[in-house]
């Protein structure tokens, strides 16, 4: 079902937009199913792939099943360490994760890779958070999404990296509320909406 799916998506009417075979695996094949957490195991094998540029190989692959051949023309399952294809200036890797319970709790992933790309507005590389607010009461959250902002607007040299870190790292209250952003003035356009709705936090 798996094989057909990506043929129906990827590869439309038997056609190969991409002139190469798309590469597909199991962690399975290597340490075994480990039940609940077999899902978390073929996270771990493609973030890992992702980052090293190397696909790790199939184990014990010596005969296509006979049900999966129809949709396996443009498929390939990797036999031996298979290095990353080359990609395109900017374009990261990418890979996507399936895990399918026997109880029917499915999920599906798509990881792909993020680089640095040196300095922008004045930092040292784009962070993309999360940045964490913690207070007593929804009161107290919105005043420190304001006091953030103002301090944002005014110290351009700021390190988003660096404010990501410390922000994990404080003593847990009953409201809390997390932002992402690219760039400051991102940061600073989501924290100012987010004081005028008055109420966004969430109680622990």
């Amino acid at each position: 079902m798996e094989a057909e799916a990506v043929q129906i998506v990827f590869f439309p009417d038997g056609e190969n937009p991409f002139d190469e075979q798309l590469i597909v695996g199991s962690i399975k094949t290597v340490i075994g199913h480990l039940e609940g957490t077999a899902g978390i195991a073929g996270l771990l094998k493609a973030s890992l792939a992702i980052k090293h540029g190397i696909i790790p190989p199939n184990m014990h692959f010596n005969q296509l099943n006979p049900n999966v051949a129809p949709f396996y023309d443009h498929l390939c399952v990797p036999t031996k360490p298979t290095p990353w294809a080359v990609l395109p200036e900017g374009v990261p890797r990418r890979a996507s994760v399936n895990s399918f319970g026997i109880g029917g709790t499915n999920a599906h992933v798509i990881l792909e890779s993020w680089n640095p790309v040196g300095q922008q507005q004045g930092y040292s590389k784009i962070h993309c958070g999360p940045f964490n607010l913690l207070a007593n009461s929804n009161q107290a959250l919105i005043s420190t999404a304001a006091a953030l902002s103002n301090t944002l607007k005014t110290q351009d040299n700021l390190s988003l990296a660096d404010l990501a870190y410390t922000m994990t790292r404080r003593t847990q209250f009953q409201f809390n509320a997390s932002f992402s952003a690219t760039s400051r003035d991102q940061l600073i356009e989501k924290l100012d909406e987010a004081v005028q709705k008055s109420s966004f936090g969430r109680r622990r």
